[in-house]
């Protein structure tokens, strides 16, 4: 089962040492974001100038299927919850269904609040890239 695998429409990245993100759009309007290290405010403002940069830039596009990588996530601070949870709130009618996977405890628990405070309804939270795909192919 791929996802995400097909041409790329749209890609950015950020290397800031250990930390930073991957953040893909695929034809078939599937989203693969990977996040990495320790979340900081700078960065957490990088990312949601590149999601608004994908979002102007395909602004007609049906909502998307959204994977969400942690497996390389360590923590953020409060203040990068609430940033990227607002963001989310506003945009959550471009997103179809969202899968949040392989962090650890303390990231997933974060990815948690995140999708509360953004009111986000088609979510889920597992284990494994193999479950979110299974999640994300499931008709809703």
């Amino acid at each position: 089962m791929d996802f995400a695998q097909g041409p790329v429409l749209f890609h950015r990245e950020l290397r800031d040492g250990n930390s930073g993100y991957d953040l893909r759009l695929c034809e078939g309007w599937e989203v693969y974001l990977t996040l990495r290290g320790k979340g900081s405010v700078e960065n957490a403002a990088k990312l949601l100038a590149s999601l608004d940069e994908l979002d102007r830039t395909f602004a007609d596009s049906p909502p998307v299927a959204c994977a969400i990588d942690l497996s390389s996530a360590e923590n953020a601070p409060l203040r990068v919850q609430l940033m990227l949870g607002q963001w989310l709130l506003k945009k959550r009618h471009r997103i179809h269904k969202m899968a949040v996977f392989g962090g650890p405890p303390l990231p997933m628990k974060i990815a948690r609040a995140v999708c509360t405070i953004a009111r986000m309804e088609q979510v889920a939270f597992l284990d494994s890239r193999g479950e979110a795909l299974g999640f994300l192919a499931r008709a809703t």
